[in-house]
C-alpha cells in the first residue's frame, strides 16, 4: 500500500528534510506532499487523505492550532494522526495547547532523527489500526437488514413478543449460547441472564430507550456468557414492529464477533504498546499519566513518576551485539513489572529508558520502598544465551502534588532527578528537588551559548601531528575542535555530551569541516598539501544531509577528498550496519580516507573490514596505556597488530606517553603514532610551520632521545 504524508510548513528546507527522512529512512515507496500555508494544507488533506500530517505551529495567516482544529472537526480528516512541530520555547504550554487542539503528538525543533522516525512509525500504526476498525464497523453496519429478512436468515435470531413477553430463540441462537434445547416458555429475562454483569445494565437501558423513541434500528455490542461460562463478544442488530405507534414486536440478530474484537484489541495493543517488550509505549504512558494526575487530584492521593535509565546498557550492545540488548530489555521489563503493583504502569519510554507511574500512594516512604526494590531487582545478574550480564539502573522520582501539578512537568522533573542519580554514582534513586532545576537551566544555557558561539571564532581548530616515527615525517594531522567558553577552553569531550542533539551535532560538523576546508585552502596556497582527519560522531554520520554536505563543500572549494580522513568508531557503524556500509562505500568512491577509530571496542566482523576498505585502524587508547603494565593486554595488542598486518591495513597507535610504549610498538613494527612523547597539540600556525620546515619539525617534535 502506497502511503501519503503531508508536511504543512512554510520553511522549504524543513519540508525537504522531512521528505527525505520519510522516503529514504522509513517508507521508500511513500509519497510526501507539502504545503506552505495552512489553507493549502487543509485543502490537500481533504483531497488526498494522507496517512500522517506533520504540522508547523507558526504559519502565515492562520496558526497551526487553527489548522489542527479545522482538520479534527472535519468528518473527512478528523481521524488522520497529526504531529505538531515548533521551534519556539515554552514547550509545556505549547504542547498542552497542541494536544488540546487535537494533535496526537508534539515535537520541538530541532529534533533528533531517531525521534521523528519513531513518532512517524507510531502515527502510522495508529492510522492503520483506526482504518481497520472503521472498515470492520462499516461491514457490520451494512449487515443490518429489514425485520422480514432477519427472520428468514439462518442466524442467531431472537423474536420478542412485547405484548406477552414471550421470546422465540432460534436454533442458531441456542447453539451460540452453548445450550442444547430452548428453555420452556422463555421470556426476555432468559436473554438478560446470559449477558455479562459488566454490560447487562447498559444493554437493558439501550433496548428500553430504543423501544421508547421509535428509532429505525438498534445496534449494540456486548459480552455474553455461554453455558460453560466462557465469555464471548456479540453484536445485536434489531428492529421493532409498531402498531399505532406502540412497539408490539422486536426482532434481532445476534452474531458472534469475538474474533473481530480480538483483532481490534490486537490493533490497539500495537498502537499503544512497545513491540519488543509488550509494555505501554509513550503514547499510552502519556494518557495514563494524565489520568493518574486527574484521579490523584480528585481523591487527594499522591502520584509518583519514576524515570529509569539503564547503566551499562550501551556496553552490552557494543560488546555482545543488539540481540543481547533486545533480550536484556525484555528481561528488565519483566523485573520492573514484578517490582511494582498491578495498578501501577510500567512503560518503555525509548531505548533503555523506562517510566513507571505509581498511583494511590499514601506516603513518600512507600515510594522509597518501591524505588529501592526496583534498583535491587535490576542489579541482579542476567543470564543471556549462556553469558552472565551485569547492569544497574539510575532512577529519578518526581511526586504529585509536592513537586508540580502538571503531568508533563512531572516527567521532566523525574528525568532531571535521574541524571542527578547518575552523577551521584549510579545504581540508586534520587528524588527531584528545586535545586536541580538550576543545574538543568545551567546546561540549557551552556547549550544555547555554544550554538551562538558556533558563528564566532570562539569555536576554533587545533592540530595533533600523527607521525611516521621511523621516517620522521608527519603522515597527517588530527583536527581537534576547541571551544572558548568565556575564559575557559573546552575540548570536544567536555562539550559534545552537553549539546547532544542531531541538529546541533550537525551544526558542529559544518563548523569543524568548514575550519578544516579553510585550513587546507590556506596551506595549499602556500605550496603545502596537508591531510587532515576529522572525528565523525554518530549523530553527524547518520544525519540525513551528511554525505551531500561533505561532497558539496569539497566541490565548492575545489578541495580533493584525498586531503580528508574521516574517523569512525565501530559503535557508529553497527548502529545501522547496512546503511553505514553503503554510505562508506559511497565515501570511498569519492576518495575519502576512512579510519576505524578506537579499534578493539565494539563488534565488527572481518567481512566488514573487507567491505569498509579502510585507510588504517587506530588502536583504542586503553590498549596503548596497558603496555608495560598488563601482560594480557600487551598480548592482545600483539594479536591486533598481527590481524592488521594479515588483512593489509595500516595501524595507528595513539596517546604514546612513555619510551617503554614507544619501544614496544617499534619492536612490533608499529611506526605511525601520536601522543605527548611525539608532539604536543599545536595551534594551526605552529602546525603549518613545522609541516613546512624540516628543521622546525625536528626541533618541535619527538620529545624523546
Amino acid at each position: 500500500m502506497k502511503r501519503r504524508f503531508l508536511v504543512i510548513d512554510d520553511d522549504p528546507a524543513m519540508c525537504e528534510m522531512l521528505s527525505e527522512i520519510i522516503v529514504t529512512r522509513i517508507f521508500p515507496d511513500s509519497e510526501v506532499l507539502t504545503a506552505g500555508t495552512g489553507e493549502e494544507g487543509i485543502r490537500k488533506a481533504e483531497e488526498f487523505l494522507p496517512t500522517v500530517i506533520i504540522l508547523d505551529l507558526m504559519l502565515p495567516n492562520i496558526t497551526g492550532y487553527e489548522v489542527c482544529k479545522k482538520l479534527k472537526s472535519n468528518a473527512k480528516t478528523h481521524y488522520i494522526p497529526l504531529i505538531m512541530i515548533t521551534g519556539f520555547n515554552n514547550d509545556d504550554e505549547l504542547k498542552s495547547k497542541s494536544l488540546n487542539a487535537g494533535a496526537e503528538s508534539f515535537l520541538h525543533k530541532p529534533f533528533e532523527i531517531s525521534e521523528i522516525i519513531a513518532q512517524l512509525k507510531a502515527m502510522v500504526r495508529i492510522h492503520d489500526a483506526e482504518e481497520l476498525l472503521r472498515n470492520e464497523k462499516e461491514i457490520l453496519k451494512n449487515k443490518v437488514q429489514l425485520h422480514d429478512e432477519l427472520i428468514n436468515m439462518n442466524d442467531g435470531i431472537i423474536d420478542w413478543n412485547l405484548t406477552n413477553n414471550i421470546v422465540y430463540y432460534s436454533e442458531e441462537c441456542i447453539k451460540l449460547l452453548g445450550l442444547k434445547i430452548s428453555p420452556v416458555n422463555p421470556g426476555i429475562d432468559f436473554f438478560y441472564n446470559q449477558i455479562h454483569p459488566d454490560d447487562v445494565s447498559r444493554v437493558k437501558e439501550e433496548i428500553k430507550k430504543y423501544l421508547e423513541h421509535s428509532n429505525a434500528e438498534l445496534i449494540i455490542e456486548f459480552k455474553m456468557f455461554t453455558k460453560n461460562k466462557k465469555n464471548i463478544w456479540v453484536i445485536l442488530r434489531g428492529q421493532s414492529i409498531y402498531v399505532d405507534d406502540r412497539p408490539v414486536r422486536f426482532i434481532g440478530v445476534i452474531d458472534n464477533i469475538t474474533n473481530q474484537k480480538d483483532k481490534e484489541n490486537e490493533l490497539r495493543m500495537l498502537a499503544h504498546h512497545d513491540t519488543l517488550t509488550g509494555l505501554p509505549n509513550r503514547i499510552l504512558m502519556d494518557e495514563r499519566l494524565s489520568l493518574s494526575v486527574a484521579i490523584a487530584s480528585r481523591k487527594n492521593h499522591i502520584t509518583a513518576v519514576l524515570f529509569l535509565d539503564l547503566d551499562g546498557f550501551k556496553a552490552v550492545n557494543d560488546n555482545f551485539g543488539h540481540n543481547y540488548g533486545d533480550i536484556l530489555l525484555q528481561q528488565v521489563s519483566k523485573r520492573l513489572v514484578k517490582a511494582v503493583r498491578e495498578l501501577d504502569t510500567v512503560a518503555r519510554f525509548g531505548g533503555d529508558e523506562f517510566v513507571i507511574i505509581l498511583q494511590f500512594i499514601d506516603k513518600l516512604d512507600d515510594v522509597k520502598v518501591i524505588a529501592q526494590r526496583i534498583v535491587d531487582s535490576v542489579a541482579r545478574t542476567y543470564f543471556i544465551l549462556g553469558d552472565e550480564i551485569k547492569i544497574t539502573t539510575s532512577l529519578g522520582i518526581s511526586v504529585y502534588p509536592k513537586d508540580t501539578q502538571d503531568a508533563s512537568l512531572l516527567l521532566k522533573y523525574a528525568d532531571t532527578a535521574m541524571y542527578s542519580a547518575k552523577k551521584s554514582g549510579k545504581n540508586r534513586y534520587a528524588f527531584f528537588h528545586k535545586s536541580l532545576l538550576f543545574e538543568y537551566d545551567q546546561i540549557t544555557a551552556i547549550r544555547n551559548n555554544f550554538i551562538k558561539d558556533l558563528e564566532t571564532d570562539n569555536v576554533f581548530l587545533e592540530l595533533l601531528p600523527v607521525v611516521d616515527v621511523e621516517k620522521r615525517r608527519i603522515t597527517y594531522f588530527e583536527s581537534l575542535i576547541k571551544w572558548k567558553n568565556k575564559d575557559e577552553i573546552w575540548s570536544c569531550d567536555k562539550f559534545v555530551p552537553i549539546i547532544k542533539s542531531a541538529d546541533t551535532g550537525f551544526r558542529l560538523l559544518k563548523k569543524s569541516f568548514g575550519l578544516v576546508i579553510d585550513l587546507i585552502k590556506d596551506w595549499k596556497s602556500r605550496g603545502l598539501n596537508p591531510v587532515i582527519s576529522l572525528k565523525i560522531s554518530q549523530h553527524e554520520f547518520y544525519y540525513h544531509d551528511f554525505y551531500r554536505y561533505l561532497t558539496d563543500s569539497l566541490e565548492e572549494n575545489k578541495i580533493s577528498a584525498e586531503n580528508i580522513i574521516l574517523e569512525l568508531t565501530a559503535n557508529t557503524i553497527i548502529e545501522d550496519r547496512g546503511y553505514a556500509l553503503r554510505l562508506i562505500d559511497k565515501l570511498n568512491a569519492k576518495k575519502f580516507k576512512i579510519i576505524l577509530d578506537d579499534f578493539g571496542n565494539g563488534i565488527l566482523s572481518f567481512k566488514d573490514f573487507y567491505k569498509l576498505k579502510l585507510y588504517s585502524l587506530k588502536f583504542a587508547d586503553e590498549f596503548t596505556k596497558s603496555i608495560g603494565q598488563d601482560k594480557f593486554s600487551e598480548n592482545l595488542v600483539k594479536s591486533m597488530i598481527v590481524i592488521c598486518k594479515g588483512i593489509g591495513i595500516n595501524s595507528v597507535a595513539q596517546n604514546i606517553d612513555s619510551k617503554e610504549q614507544l619501544d614496544f610498538l617499534l619492536k612490533y613494527k608499529i611506526k605511525i603514532m601520536n601522543g605527548n612523547l611525539i608532539s604536543p597539540v599545536l595551534d594551526k600556525d605552529s602546525a603549518r610551520e613545522i609541516f613546512a620546515d624540516t628543521e622546525k619539525f625536528e626541533d618541535k617534535l619527538f620529545n624523546f632521545k
